[in-house]
């Protein structure tokens, strides 16, 4: 994978996690979990250059 999405959502174990983090250039990403970013108010809104 070679994306570079606004936000990314993955959901799996850490080593695959990292895989994932390693290759994908994003605004944000979040792993297991889908509330944390969704609800701060005090993150910006983005995305990569």
């Amino acid at each position: 994978m070679y994306y570079t999405p606004l936000a990314l959502f993955a959901f799996s174990n850490e080593e695959e996690a990292k895989k994932i983090l390693d290759r994908t250039m994003s605004g944000s990403a979040t792993i297991n979990d889908v509330l944390s970013y969704t609800s701060s108010l005090i993150v910006p809104f983005g995305g990569v250059g």
